[in-house]
């Protein structure tokens, strides 16, 4: 067996748990899962109302001829006038944000049937909490660190790494102290360049995941409940069709 393959081997398993943690850690991923899922378990109470109805005015939210306004009908939607009937489409970010701060007002207004479900999925999404970018260092006894590139021919640079660590909005990317090195974690040029800091990267990720993994479980529990309140609705809208 070669010297590089042996080099390859014998950090699989760490690479490997490294690749896997920090997939898990990403929390645009993570954040859009959250969005859809949420859009998701109301969309199965549509039509919200037979009567379209102007709710509130949004107070983050202009537009060129001025105020905007939200409103639920079959669905939640906005309006740039209150004479417009139909209204525009919101995107399933902006709902999850409208029902957060403006569910409440929404409530009294779907019909008799839905209400009582709607209003606890409103209750459950004020519950969620938000996967804010989250950035984790370690401090590392002084090592070197050779980075390799392979183009027209091998290049490879030195550097002295006393701190690493990562962002949850990128984390296959690790950075090196503070001047703007980064390797990456997935990247096979980048491989041998994690050789002699490998434990420490393997303790980074786990302390990352760690504090992460507090937040994935509160909301994996409210979205679970959200899950079964909307569960009849899908079953019969999947019979319906």
């Amino acid at each position: 067996m070669g010297v590089l393959v042996s080099c390859v081997d014998s950090l699989k398993p760490k690479i490997d748990y490294i690749a896997a943690t920090a997939d898990v850690c990403n929390t645009n991923r993570l954040y859009d899962e959250l969005v859809h899922t949420v859009f998701h378990c109301f969309y199965q109470l549509k039509p919200l109302s037979y009567e379209p109805k102007i709710v509130c005015e949004l107070e983050e939210k202009r537009s060129y001829y001025g105020s905007v306004y939200l409103s639920v009908g079959e669905w939640v939607r906005c309006k740039y006038s209150t004479a417009e009937k139909i209204g525009h489409e919101i995107s399933e970010y902006d709902f999850l944000h409208y029902m957060i701060r403006y569910g409440d007002l929404l409530k009294p207004w779907v019909r008799k049937p839905i209400r009582e479900d709607f209003a606890a999925l409103v209750d459950l999404v004020k519950q969620l909490k938000p996967y804010n970018t989250l950035h984790f260092s370690l401090e590392i006894p002084q090592t070197k660190v050779k980075k390799i590139w392979i183009g027209g021919e091998l290049k490879q640079e030195t550097y002295i790494a006393t701190k690493i660590g990562f962002s949850t909005c990128y984390p296959r990317r690790l950075h090196l102290n503070s001047e703007g090195v980064s390797l990456d974690v997935t990247d096979v040029e980048d491989l041998f360049a994690l050789e002699d800091i490998i434990d420490y990267v393997v303790e980074l990720y786990r302390m990352g995941y760690g504090e992460l993994l507090k937040v994935i479980r509160h909301n994996e529990a409210i979205l679970a409940k959200m899950k079964e309140i909307a569960k009849p609705y899908e079953i019969s809208n999947s019979l319906a069709r």
